[in-house]
């Protein structure tokens, strides 16, 4: 981007691509967290949590689109991930229990 001509022209250029780029971020971080409750909820179903668990989660409510939210939600992602892998073999039992 060439920038010429008198620094408030410049200056209000620049604020408008930078607006336009923040604009931007959102719509992409917005994409990212509705699709994160789908991963939450297939965790939960694996590893069994009651609906009382899944009220508890309250990022998965949530509708501010934040870069606080990704942040929850990446973190619940993790804890979820961790105990599902340290139980994975319960799990796995209690499904195939269920399918018989």
């Amino acid at each position: 981007m060439v920038m010429t001509g008198s620094k408030a022209q410049v200056k209000k250029a620049l604020q408008l691509e930078v607006d336009r780029l923040e604009d931007l971020k959102m719509q992409n971080m917005k994409k990212v967290i509705e699709a994160i409750p789908v991963e939450l909820a297939q965790y939960w179903d694996q590893s069994f949590y009651s609906q009382e668990q899944r009220r508890t989660s309250a990022p998965y409510y949530a509708e501010d689109y934040t870069e606080n939210l990704l942040q929850l939600h990446d973190a619940e992602i993790v804890r979820l991930r961790n105990y599902y892998d340290i139980h994975k073999e319960l799990f796995e039992g209690v499904q195939k229990w269920e399918e018989n």
